[in-house]
């Protein structure tokens, strides 16, 4: 199997001072080339990513492009793994791990280090959102994995990590779990359905994260249905499913739920969401009442039009409102990190 080096960039919006490399798939470090731009007032932090790719995981492309497809294969591969890797660590840790999407342009002015008194000082210009530099492509060569200078990554117990301020901050320092090495021998070791099924869950809690400062409702639903797909990975998994006496309207003929007032069987969507989080996560009263909530709050915002606070009003009279609907964003988010982290590690190689 022929295997090609491959290093680049990438961003995080809390610094990166120090190092991380699991086994030959990948190895992520801060960005010190003494070429690179920087800038004292910016949220977006420039790093290094170091991976390999396979031969034997190009795309397929079509016959249409046959002229091309040689320079398709290599380039869709590469883009493939690369933003795969930035997205299971965007999963598996509580930071943001990001590229910015090719070939984007937009209008801004270039941000001074000393912000001036008056704006109107500046002309808008036609931006490419690109990180670039004279020497870029001489800073990217190579074979191999560097040899770091930076510490190596700092780790944090599980829960901790996780439960305590697991936000991203321009002034903090990026740390991953006690677990993150497990959790990723678990990832690599899925195959086939189970490793899609995986891969759909990561990339709906990052189409949250991203979409989340532009709609919080949006970002919700993206967080739930994460946690509803391993829900039905789980469900495939142990085998359970629903008969229906008519395939045409599927009317429920067998379920391992049933209506508790008629004690009819029904689909039970609510009931095994709370059953898996219970399974996965708690199963304790307390918890089971705040899953119970959001997904509550899923249903009206998809059934209801409820939204969640000031994602269609502004009012900075009702912060408290505000804060709450942020801070149950944040539990919901975590949540969907979690599902996919427990999951993975109660089932590694499965």
């Amino acid at each position: 199997m022929s295997r090609q080096f491959h290093r680049t960039f990438f961003f995080t919006k809390t610094p990166l001072q120090c190092w991380y490399r699991y086994n030959d798939e990948f190895q992520i470090y801060p960005c010190s080339y003494s070429k690179a731009p920087n800038h004292s007032n910016t949220e977006h932090f420039p790093n290094i990513l170091e991976f390999w790719t396979n031969e034997d995981e190009k795309p397929i492309v079509s016959e249409r492009f046959s002229k091309f497809k040689d320079l398709m294969e290599d380039n869709g591969n590469t883009i493939i793994v690369q933003k795969r890797i930035l997205s299971i660590l965007t999963c598996f840790t509580n930071n943001h791990y990001f590229n910015y999407p090719a070939g984007k342009f937009f209008w801004g002015i270039p941000f001074p280090e000393e912000i001036p008194d008056v704006i109107d000082s500046f002309d808008s210009q036609w931006m490419l959102n690109m990180y670039h530099y004279i020497g870029l492509p001489d800073d990217l060569k190579g074979g191999e994995f560097t040899q770091c200078d930076e510490p190596r990554m700092r780790f944090v117990e599980h829960w901790v990590y996780y439960q305590n301020n697991p936000m991203d901050d321009k002034h903090g320092n990026i740390t991953m779990p006690s677990t993150i090495r497990l959790t990723l021998e678990s990832y690599y070791s899925q195959k086939g359905k189970v490793r899609d099924c995986i891969d759909s869950a990561v990339k709906l809690l990052n189409d949250g994260i991203q979409t989340e400062p532009i709609s919080k409702s949006l970002s919700l639903i993206a967080y739930i249905s994460s946690i509803e797909t391993i829900v039905n990975l789980v469900l495939k998994t142990l085998g359970i499913e629903i008969k229906f006496s008519c395939d045409h309207c599927q009317a429920i003929a067998e379920s391992p739920y049933q209506c508790p007032n008629c004690g009819r069987p029904i689909w039970g969507i609510k009931q095994t969401f709370l059953h898996v989080l219970g399974d996965l996560i708690s199963n304790n009263e307390y918890s089971q009442k705040k899953f119970k909530k959001f997904y509550d709050l899923r249903s009206r915002i998809v059934h209801n039009g409820r939204l969640v606070y000031g994602d269609n009003i502004i009012d900075w009279g009702e912060l408290e409102k505000a804060e709450k609907d942020w801070m149950t964003l944040l539990e919901i988010r975590q949540l969907s990190r979690l599902c996919i982290v427990h999951w993975l590690l109660k089932n590694k190689g499965s």
